[in-house]
């Protein structure tokens, strides 16, 4: 018997830089809303009492900018793509976008063509200092000092999930006040040097201690250990970790992933995923194995398809099946043999569809998504030669499925590389019946040499068919996007 523990409950604070690419750069935002000792909001019109200033310049109470209404675009100036309208997304004018800086704070509203590096509200003797942007309205109570928010810092303000074995004390803002001396620690410097990496390295610095605090000072947390019974041997495999998310089943507490496993033999490391079951009303960790031996089959958790429109799970099971004894793992004689499975009670049992058997084994997809209960996309990448360079490149080729069977094929341009930071796949869906899955360009770092190309699929009639945006989006120069907020409720953390 092995067991392995699941931690019900972790706090994790980084700092991501972004990678090179497009295209538009949007207007810089501050939206705060500030609340009195009573919760109320603040008011600095016509109310001496409040003061608020951005950098050195101080706002008589009598001359505050007025916050202005919003004027609604028409259809002309909506989000548009080369042969279709997104609907769904509404674009509300205000001003330029670009180096426009926007601030509004309660009744405050100023716009500026130049950056600014502080936010500064005084109440007496007390002054509050803000200088992160946000672009959704984030609600704080005045309290002096510099304020620094980590990106989790707003959801833990709104509340989280209730654990077993925890007890949430006051969320206290004060918490999230830094030294001036770390506010200094984060302005950015071009003429020293390394001051942009310095700034990186303070800012890691100050997540990681407003996150300790935050545990130290705002929760009590019982770490609850459960024990779970392995029921199959995987051995010579060992390790075993979740290599993808975890789906709900028809039974209350138990869920279906996949489990990645390793096994290290003289100069070869092999890995491989198994389909598991978790059971947490039995404290149990079932695999499904095919064959006895988990040497002679595997899996990889991009081959583990979930339709969620018709309940049916897909899982591609890689078979050795060379009779060369003793088995020995990555032997140059190996020889393999592939078959799609499919069940219909979310792992429980499975049987060969060969159908899809056949269809993966023929076009060998990278990446398979269902689009509805009828529709599929696959994506593969092939290589091929470029056209002028001669050198090798590689290709992206897209699939439209329908029941199963190839209805259209996408193959990108011969002349651009489609592996790249700048030109690649990628799915992810739209509003509507909109999917945006690839884009490349001919000069990544300069768009106005070399237009964007957006790949999509559309549902047309009940069809689904492939678009080019040769623009990308046709977004108006006025505009601010309306944000949609999305609560959501009763998350179970189980690992």
């Amino acid at each position: 018997m092995r067991t392995i523990i699941l931690l019900l409950f972790l706090i994790v604070t980084s700092y991501i830089e972004a990678q090179p690419g497009p295209l538009y750069f949007p207007p810089v935002v501050y939206n705060y809303t500030i609340l009195d000792a009573s919760g109320v909001a603040i008011k600095f019109r016509n109310n001496p009492e409040y003061k608020i200033c951005i950098d050195d310049e101080w706002f008589h109470s009598d001359s505050i900018p007025l916050v202005p209404e919003p004027i609604k675009m028409g259809p002309e100036d909506s989000l548009v793509l080369q042969k279709f309208q997104l609907e769904g997304l509404s674009t509300i004018l205000y001003s330029q976008p670009n180096s426009v800086i926007f601030i509004y704070v309660n009744d405050f509203y100023l716009k500026l063509t130049h950056a600014i590096t502080l936010i500064k509200i005084a109440h007496g003797k007390d002054t509050m200092s803000l200088f992160q942007q946000s672009e959704t309205p984030m609600e704080l109570r005045f309290s002096p000092g510099y304020h620094y928010f980590p990106y989790w810092a707003t959801h833990a303000q709104k509340g989280l999930p209730q654990l077993t074995g925890s007890q949430y004390k006051k969320i206290d803002q004060h918490h999230f006040v830094i030294s001036k001396a770390d506010y200094d620690s984060l302005q950015y410097d071009s003429l020293q040097i390394n001051s942009y990496e310095r700034k990186n390295a303070n800012i890691t610095r100050i997540e990681n201690e407003i996150a300790d605090k935050y545990l130290k000072g705002f929760v009590n947390v019982e770490h609850n250990f459960i024990p779970l019974e392995f029921m199959q041997d995987v051995s010579p495999y060992e390790g075993g970790y979740f290599d993808s998310q975890l789906y709900p089943t028809q039974e209350e507490n138990v869920y279906m992933g996949m489990m990645d496993y390793h096994m290290r033999e003289h100069n070869c490391t092999s890995s491989k995923d198994f389909f598991t079951r978790i059971d947490l009303n039995q404290n149990k960790i079932e695999h499904w194995f095919p064959l006895n031996n988990p040497q002679k089959f595997g899996s990889h958790s991009r081959y583990f398809l979930v339709d969620t429109f018709n309940q049916v799970t897909y899982l591609k099971v890689v078979f050795r099946i060379d009779t060369i004894s003793p088995l020995k793992e990555c032997a140059s004689w190996a020889k393999y043999q592939n078959a799609m499975y499919k069940s219909y009670n979310y792992g429980k049992n499975w049987k060969e569809d060969k159908k899809f058997t056949k269809l993966f084994n023929e076009y060998a997809f990278y990446s398979y998504e269902f689009l509805d209960k009828d529709y599929a996309l696959g994506y593969k990448i092939q290589k091929i030669k470029h056209p002028i360079k001669k050198n090798q490149i590689d290709q992206g080729v897209y699939y439209l499925i329908k029941n199963g069977e190839i209805i259209e094929t996408f193959l990108t341009p011969e002349d651009v590389p489609f592996n790249t930071n700048d030109a690649n796949y990628h799915f992810s869906k739209g509003y509507g019946d909109t999917v945006f899955i690839g884009s490349w360009g001919y000069n990544p770092y300069n768009h106005k040499e070399s237009n964007v190309h957006q790949l999509y699929a559309v549902k047309q009639n009940s069809k689904w068919i492939f678009e080019i945006g040769t623009t990308g989006f046709k977004r108006s120069p006025h505009y601010k996007v309306q944000k949609i907020k999305t609560d959501y409720q009763n998350f179970k953390i189980i690992g």
